[in-house]
């Protein structure tokens, strides 16, 4: 099997074509020529392992319908979706209060009733 590298992940694999079962119909040599296979990204070839992604030749299993413009596609699709992850993860972050004592901020509160945590937003 051409997944042996990865035998300990969880894919999610046609058993006939060897590609990620959602590209599976999309990529059927039976059905599709080079140049009739539509449009695809991220979603196709994501698998249930969490942030693996079959990308190139071996996205297609089997099919011999895999053409290099589509390789291209599909890193900048996986590329894209992990840049958009990735920021979306930092803006959350920054909105994520948080806390420290007023003397990591140089504020003194008034009130000496032990309350002196400060969140930052």
């Amino acid at each position: 099997m051409c997944f042996e590298v990865v035998s300990e992940l969880r894919l999610d694999l046609d058993s006939i074509l060897g590609s990620t079962r959602a590209l599976a119909p999309l990529i059927d040599p039976n059905e599709h020529s080079c140049g009739t296979v539509p449009a695809h990204g991220v979603a196709e070839l994501m698998h249930p392992e969490p942030g693996y992604y079959a990308i190139g030749a071996k996205s297609y299993g089997r099919a011999p319908t895999f053409l290099l413009a589509t390789g291209y596609e599909q890193a900048r699709s996986v590329a894209a979706a992990l840049a958009a992850i990735r920021r979306t993860v930092l803006i959350h972050a920054a909105m994520r209060p948080t806390f420290c004592t007023s003397s990591c901020t140089g504020f003194r509160p008034a009130a000496t009733d032990g309350r002196d945590l400060v969140a930052i937003w």
